[in-house]
């Protein structure tokens, strides 16, 4: 596929029109206006994103019958990075910077979900929630809301730190009387957004990212790859091959990585350089679990579909952190496969979760496509 050579200037997570040559631009200005309009369409009268209508097949395991306070949670995390996927857009104009606006207020009203025992997933609504309230308050769309903004991620940061497991990292689903160890990818999703909160000036209780971070590093193999969670530290290799191992030890990646520099000290970018080999090797294993019905259960090596656009997303974000010279043939690859990847009516979607799917999907391959796209030197926003 020929070079795609959009350019945008993105700023603190907010953008601005793109200026770019000609060539497959027209193509990527494509994907990302009709992904736009796909999220603009589905967005709810009350500014979120996903219900629980079941669109998902009955005997799928992501079609358990989640009860109210559950539903919450993954509402909010699809509408966070639903809001995010609008508010970095370089195409971003006055209709889809309203659209985001309303999902901020949304998010704001409604941040505190109902707590249930088993299959909660607060910290994915929590973290996913911090990181677009963060890109609201350094954008316009979220300039009448930035009082409410900061009041409320204090309250978000401790609803995280009330999750945390023992071993310092937070569990796929599960609140404090519920049972769950600490995994891996759920541990760097948390830490990359309180590291980027503590960036921004809020306050972090003693040692919360401290533990994080050892945690992650406990389930990190001797070459880069983590372990899918701390309750397989004595079966390093049971029951998940390391050929499904990529999403998860990209977002580890980054999240050491950005936890190191926040604190001037921990990997460097090699780690990044690492993990991104690592990723774009048995990046076609990661593919084979896509659209797939069970997770887990009908893809070889035990492969998710859920991993696929979460692992492009946090892919393209650690691209972003290396050198402009060093991106340009993985930036091609990974939105070469994001293009592949849209649907006909503009979406992207891995898995079958409720009309969860196709927003989380199609928000990280926004978000992925962007942030692939930029020109300017990357790092976090």
């Amino acid at each position: 596929m020929r070079a795609l050579l959009l350019v945008a200037v993105l700023l603190a997570g907010c953008a601005s029109a793109p200026e770019a040559p000609a060539g497959t631009r027209g193509k990527a200005e494509a994907a990302l206006r009709s992904g736009t309009a796909f999220l603009l369409q589905a967005q709810n009268p009350d500014g979120s994103w996903g219900s629980p209508d079941t669109v998902a097949l009955k005997d799928s395991a992501m079609g358990f019958d989640l009860t109210p306070g559950p539903q919450e949670a993954v509402r909010n995390a699809v509408t966070a990075l639903c809001a995010q996927a609008l508010l970095r857009s370089p195409l971003k104009d006055a209709k889809s910077g309203q659209a985001a606006a309303k999902a901020l207020s949304f998010l704001l009203d409604r941040w505190r979900t109902g707590y249930e025992k088993e299959l909660t997933f607060h910290c994915w609504s929590y973290a996913y929630t911090i990181e677009a309230l963060l890109d609201g308050l350094a954008c316009p769309e979220g300039a009448p809301l930035r009082d409410r903004i900061r009041q409320t991620v204090p309250g978000l940061i401790e609803g995280l730190r009330s999750q945390q497991r023992h071993e310092g990292g937070w569990t796929y689903y599960g609140g404090p009387g519920a049972q769950g160890t600490s995994m891996s990818f759920t541990t760097a999703t948390v830490l990359l957004a309180l590291t980027r909160a503590a960036r921004e000036g809020f306050e972090l209780p003693h040692g919360l990212t401290e533990d994080a971070a050892e945690a992650l590093r406990s389930m990190r193999f001797p070459d880069g790859r983590f372990n899918y969670g701390s309750y397989l530290w004595d079966k390093p290799e049971i029951p998940l091959s390391p050929l499904g191992a990529g999403a998860r030890t990209q977002a580890g990646a980054l999240a050491l990585f950005e936890d190191g520099r926040r604190r001037g000290k921990g990997p460097g970018l090699d780690t990044l350089r690492e993990s991104l080999k690592g990723f774009f090797e048995t990046a076609d294993y990661l593919e084979l679990g896509r659209k797939r019905i069970i997770p887990h259960k009908d893809a070889p090596h035990m492969i998710s579909g859920y991993f696929f656009f979460y692992g492009y997303f946090y892919a393209a974000e650690s691209l972003a952190r290396l050198p402009r010279a060093e991106r340009t043939a993985r930036t091609e690859a990974v939105a070469a496969t994001l293009l592949r990847t849209q649907e006909n009516n503009g979406s992207w979607w891995d898995t079958l979760c409720y009309d969860y799917g196709d927003k989380w999907g199609t928000a990280f391959a926004l978000m992925g496509l962007e942030r692939v796209l930029e020109t300017p030197e990357g790092g976090p926003r």
